[in-house]
């Protein structure tokens, strides 16, 4: 997955590239360089997120989900909802990064123009919720699915940020389940169980 990802954005990359190098003005090289730079930036995610795989099993701790979801909606431009009070888990906080950074970029790129990231007390846990007023994902009929289940609609838990999240996923005893929003697009909900 990750190959035939980067193999895509790295060969729009070079047609955009060779289109420019034959631009009759410069309205036609402006346009094709941006998206050249476009491609070069899907480049650059593709990589960050390979570089977060080397996050993946480092050293758990307790600690307050607030900050980092503050952290990554102001990355990612994403509206936000937080708790009053502290909400604490015990996970693997760099991979857990990684993990939120890949979800709303992947929400992103479905997005028309909104993202939002809520965080919820649940029972026993914590819930963190992505949503986006993109395209509505195909659930098959169901109401919410397990994109990693057999039973799941083909491409749901396909990409290379969802199999950086199932590898969070096994290592965190958290789960995962895409929806419909109320925004119109996916809505993604992220179960953490809470500190001890």
């Amino acid at each position: 997955m990750a190959a035939h990802d980067l193999n895509g954005a790295l060969h729009a990359l070079g047609t955009y590239l060779e289109l420019a190098s034959a631009a009759a003005d410069a309205a036609q090289l402006g346009e094709r360089l941006e998206m050249a730079r476009e491609c070069l930036a899907r480049c650059r995610q593709i990589s960050a997120t390979l570089q977060s795989f080397d996050q993946l099993g480092g050293p758990t701790s307790s600690f307050d989900l607030r900050p980092v979801c503050s952290d990554a909606a102001a990355r990612h431009a994403a509206g936000l909802q937080l708790p009053p009070d502290p909400l604490r888990v015990h996970t693997d906080r760099a991979a857990l990064e990684a993990t939120l950074d890949a979800l709303l970029h992947r929400a992103r790129r479905a997005a028309s123009g909104h993202i939002a990231l809520t965080l919820a007390v649940a029972e026993g846990g914590a819930t963190l919720v992505i949503e986006d007023d993109g395209p509505a994902p195909a659930l098959g009929g169901r109401d919410r699915v397990d994109p990693f289940a057999a039973d799941a609609p083909s491409g749901l838990g396909r990409g290379l940020e969802m199999l950086l999240t199932r590898a969070f996923l096994e290592g965190a005893g958290a789960s995962l389940h895409i929806s419909r929003s109320a925004l119109g697009g996916g809505r993604v909900a992220l179960d953490l169980p809470g500190a001890p």
